[in-house]
């Protein structure tokens, strides 16, 4: 065995043997064709017999690049997915759509196929039981965005960098340099693509990839290792610094004496704040959300009885000498509140409500939210459909509608959408009775 080849299979056994049994895990991986993805592929097959865990390919035709460079691609992939016996999964979108998508969200067109891929990949997770998310990154990505977030003003949380298992996500090449891949692939003779959207300027991450990082190793040949080590040592000082303090009970939720809290750095005051935030709205908010930085900057003046913060589920505020935390959502609006989206569907006693991929071919109400829905249950029964900016449906107790916005009355008879992927809110009224 070549030692490029034991280095980069010894980092990749290394994040499988962290699991939980594989022979009961479906894995399925973002394959795109790339080296990473090709390396990472002929990997997962090549150890599949020895952890016996279910594999997929899944593969996205996003259509932002010419006919031809996609036929290519996609004459590649099929061969080396035929070749391996692997089961395959493709996700092909109409010529322009990831531009309108794009324009519609006000995203960039990188992020927006971004957005659209991982719908896919959710898609599929519904698919095959027990399935995590394989995907590509390496060593290179880490730095990139490390660099990303250190000069974005990220803190102790977002400096811990890229993980390499992450809830339902796993990332067993991350440790393994972009160098090391490229050697791996020529070792082992595995064919990849060279996708043209990444030898360009245009995007944020490749400008990174192309002139600040050769720059970086040009002047400082071992930056990774400092870089890496000051950065875990902020993350370490940061940890401490807030495992000196937590949050104890209090009738309007959590507290911390104002003193205390004080007298720690404003990155490990964001923390504890942050740490209740993610807790309170666990299973309720999209894996991509982020809260902007400013958010929390009214922790750095703590000088007078106020409220502090509100927002995100949350509510802080300077009462004497103590910090109190509180969920706010829950006590204003006297209800609760369910994220609605195709893995958390909503379901009363009256009806339920579920999001579904118009390609499945089922039936409902279409609708393009913004972001994501909101359900809100009344106490006294009945609820309502929102959109983070109105009310689009009201129902009573008994599952009836009794309101619908004419904004959502409009979108719904709108066929500008029909052919697009949007999504599919399925109702089903249940019988109060039975």
């Amino acid at each position: 065995m070549s030692s490029i080849q034991e280095k980069v299979e010894s980092a990749f056994l290394q994040t499988l043997n962290n699991l939980p049994p594989l022979k009961k895990l479906h894995l399925i991986c973002a394959y795109s064709g790339g080296p990473d993805s090709s390396v990472l592929l002929f990997l997962l097959k090549k150890f599949q017999k020895l952890y016996s865990y279910g594999l997929t390919a899944a593969y996205v035709n996003h259509n932002i690049r010419s006919e031809k460079e996609m036929s290519q691609e996609m004459h590649q992939v099929r061969c080396f997915v035929e070749e391996h016996q692997i089961d395959f999964q493709v996700k092909t979108y109409a010529p322009g759509f990831i531009e309108w998508y794009a324009r519609k969200k006000g995203l960039g067109i990188e992020a927006a196929a971004r957005q659209c891929r991982y719908h896919f990949f959710s898609s599929l997770s519904k698919k095959y039981s027990h399935s995590l998310l394989v995907l590509g990154h390496n060593g290179n990505d880490q730095t990139e965005t490390l660099l990303m977030r250190l000069f974005q003003g990220a803190g102790p949380e977002g400096l811990k960098g890229i993980r390499q298992i992450e809830g339902q996500l796993l990332r067993p090449l991350l440790a393994v340099s972009r160098s090391d891949i490229l050697s791996y692939a020529e070792n082992q003779k595995i064919l990849y693509w060279n996708d043209s959207t990444n030898s360009g300027g245009d995007y944020r991450r490749n400008r990174i990839r192309q002139e600040l990082v050769p720059v970086l190793d040009s002047i400082f040949p071992d930056f990774r290792k400092a870089f890496y080590g000051h950065i875990e040592d902020y993350t370490a000082l940061g940890d401490f610094a807030s495992f000196s303090l937590s949050w104890k009970t209090h009738p309007e939720g959590w507290t911390i004496p104002r003193k205390d809290f004080s007298t720690l750095p404003f990155s490990a005051r964001k923390k504890l704040v942050l740490e209740k935030i993610n807790l309170l709205n666990k299973g309720r908010l999209p894996r991509d959300f982020r809260i902007p930085g400013g958010f929390f900057n009214p922790l750095e003046d703590l000088e007078s009885d106020r409220i502090l913060l509100k927002g995100y589920g949350i509510s802080v505020k300077i009462q004497g000498e103590d910090l109190i935390l509180s969920s706010h959502d829950r006590k204003k609006n006297c209800g609760l509140f369910h994220l609605l989206d195709q893995k958390n569907p909503y379901d009363s006693e009256a009806l339920s409500l579920a999001l579904s991929d118009p390609s499945e071919g089922k039936s409902g109400y279409k609708y393009n939210p913004e972001r994501y829905l909101l359900v809100r249950e009344m106490e006294r029964g009945g609820g309502g459909l929102y959109d983070g900016h109105q009310c689009l449906l009201k129902w009573n107790s008994e599952g009836t509608i009794i309101y619908r916005s004419q904004v959502f009355k409009k979108k719904l008879e709108n066929r500008a959408y029909e052919g697009l992927d949007c999504i599919i809110i399925e109702l089903e009224v249940k019988d109060a009775l039975g």
